[in-house]
This record gives structure tokens, C-alpha cells and sequence, in this order.
């Protein structure tokens, strides 16, 4: 579906798209006119000495864990432990997945409300709350998911409540790369990604040779697995609390700012340029000329 909708929907040209109407191909057309600087690169020097960079990525490697235990490892517990066949599983993972799908969009929802509204007057309060909502409540369950031992029922109800306290990150962490830059946010995100889901490769890892270490231990192996997970949940959260930010870095603005300010010393428009400007702007607003192009 997602390949059918690409195929159909996206075009190299907003002129030829068919759900950009003129209004908005002549808006961005005139924006595009305007803007006559060229994006800056990458400021490397300034990310990796900001620490509220380095607080969102090890918080997002502590967030990247959590996911990689629940979804790629959980069932093994569940076939290994508690005994579930295959189709047992497939159900039991279906339902707290689903649980987590709605607690990824109501959170998203109530923190964008927060935010329009200003309930707490910061961005960052806003993000520290859900973060620490999803870090203490991924502790304390974790921790409770071993008191469960081999009852279902009790397991399913500490799973979904983990399950809902990992789709809260939907309006804490996983918005916070766009909080702190605006021109570089596709850079900033792709190295924190690349450095969190490093979590993917290297907990099936560990987990799986500490399995092979004490084979006649395999519960208590994997109850000092969630424990581990949770006392990382809640250091990762500690750290978010005291030194995590959501507020445009200053590396971000002053960076867009230089360049403008260079590129505008080094030319100014021509009486073309200028006049064409307002030629596409005075289209945009006459409703009367809309079919112009």
C-alpha cells in the first residue's frame, strides 16, 4: 500500500502534482524566489559538544532497548518460560502491540494540545513529563513483569501496562530532534539513530549468550534481563530530567542566521529578480487568476 500510494502521490515537481492546487504551487513558487541562500552544513563541531544531544541519544539508546526486549526477544521468553506455543504468542504480542499503537496516539495528541495550549509555559516541561512518565512507569514495570512468574494473566496486564508507558515516548522523546534544530534536523536524526539502534544489535547479543552460559537458569537469566532494562529505563529518564532540553540549540539559529546574513552581503537582487517576486505574490492573492499557469 505504502508503495502504491509513493507511486501515485509523489512527483519530482509540485506543478506536477495533482493535490497541490495553483494557490500553493504559486506560493511556493514565490518562497522559493525569496529564499536565495543555501543551507548550511552540518555543524558537527557544535553537536558533539551539545549535551542535550548527547541526553536525547542516550535516552533514545535506553528507549531503543526497551522496544528491541518487547518486540524481537519477548517471545522467545514467552515460548522458553511461560511455555506459549506459536500461535499463543502471535496473539498475545498482537494485543499489547495494539495497546501500543493507541498509547503512541493519544500521547502525541495530549502533548501537542500541552504545547498548543502552553499548559506548563515550556516546550521542555512538557517533554520532560512524558519522558519521565515513560521512564519510571517502564521501571516499575519491568520490574513487575518477573513477579508475574508464569501467570498470564498477571503477565499480560504488566505487558500492556510497559507497552503503554513505551508509547508515551510519542510525545516526549521520539518529537525531540525537531525541538532542537529546525534547518538540520534530518542529520541530527539519522546520527542519533544510528548510534541508539546500535541497542538492536548488541542486547540480542548479550542476551543470547547469557542464555547459552546458564541454560538450567533460563527464567532467572531473564528476569535479571528486565531488571537491567528497567534500572536503565530510570537512569536514562534521571539524566533527561536534569540536563535535557527541547528548545531551538543555539548552533541551530545562529548557524541559519550567519548564512543569511552572508549570502545577502554577497548579493542583493537584481530589479528581475525582485520584480518577479512580486509578480507570482500578487498571483497568489487574486483569486481570479488562479488557472494563470
Amino acid at each position: 500500500m505504502i508503495a502504491i500510494n509513493y507511486l501515485f502521490m509523489v512527483t519530482n515537481n509540485p506543478k506536477e502534482s495533482n493535490c497541490v492546487s495553483t494557490i500553493e504551487y504559486n506560493y511556493i513558487l514565490s518562497y522559493t524566489l525569496q529564499k536565495s541562500y543555501k543551507q548550511n552544513s552540518f555543524p558537527w563541531k557544535f553537536v558533539l559538544r551539545s549535551q542535550e544531544v548527547w541526553v536525547m541519544i542516550f535516552n533514545r539508546f535506553a528507549f531503543a532497548s526497551s522496544v528491541v526486549l518487547m518486540i524481537v526477544k519477548f517471545p522467545d521468553y514467552l515460548i522458553s518460560v511461560i511455555g506459549l506455543n506459536i500461535n499463543q504468542v502471535g496473539y498475545f504480542m498482537a494485543l499489547i502491540n495494539g495497546i501500543n499503537c493507541l498509547s503512541n496516539i493519544i500521547s502525541a495528541l495530549l502533548a501537542d494540545y500541552c504545547i498548543k495550549r502552553k499548559l506548563l509555559n515550556s516546550k521542555t516541561r512538557i517533554r520532560k513529563m512524558f519522558n519521565s512518565i515513560n521512564s519510571i512507569g517502564s521501571f516499575i514495570s519491568f520490574c513487575l513483569i518477573p513477579q508475574a512468574n508464569c501467570n498470564l494473566v498477571f503477565l499480560f496486564a504488566f505487558s500492556s501496562l510497559q507497552m503503554i508507558f513505551q508509547g508515551v515516548q510519542s510525545g516526549g522523546l521520539i518529537p525531540l530532534v525537531t525541538d532542537l534544530t529546525n534547518e538540520h534536523s534530518p542529520t541530527l536524526n539519522g546520527f542519533a539513530a544510528m548510534i541508539s539502534m546500535s541497542s538492536a544489535c548488541i542486547l540480542p547479543f548479550l542476551i543470547g549468550v547469557l542464555l547459552d552460559a546458564f541454560p538450567n537458569t533460563l527464567k532467572h537469566v531473564w528476569w535479571n534481563v528486565f531488571y537491567s532494562i528497567a534500572v536503565l529505563q530510570f537512569v536514562a529518564g534521571s539524566t533527561f530530567i536534569v540536563w535535557g532540553s527541547a528548545e531551538m540549540q543555539n548552533w541551530d539559529s545562529a548557524t541559519t542566521t550567519n548564512t543569511k546574513l552572508k549570502t545577502s552581503q554577497k548579493k542583493k537582487p537584481d530589479c528581475a529578480e525582485i520584480e518577479n517576486i512580486r509578480f507570482y505574490c500578487k498571483i497568489t492573492t487574486d483569486k481570479q487568476n488562479t488557472n494563470f499557469f
